[in-house]
C-alpha cells in the first residue's frame, strides 16, 4: 500500500503534475500515517 502510494507519487513529480514542494509534502503526509 504504502510503495503503491509511493510509486504514484514519484510518477506525478517525474511527469511534471506536481511540483518538488508538492511531492515532499504529500510524501511527509503518507509517512505521518505509516506511522500509526
Amino acid at each position: 500500500e504504502f510503495q503503491q502510494r509511493l510509486a504514484k507519487l514519484q510518477a506525478l513529480c517525474n511527469q511534471g503534475i506536481i511540483t518538488d514542494e508538492e511531492y515532499d509534502v504529500a510524501l511527509a503526509k503518507l509517512r505521518a500515517e505509516e506511522q500509526k
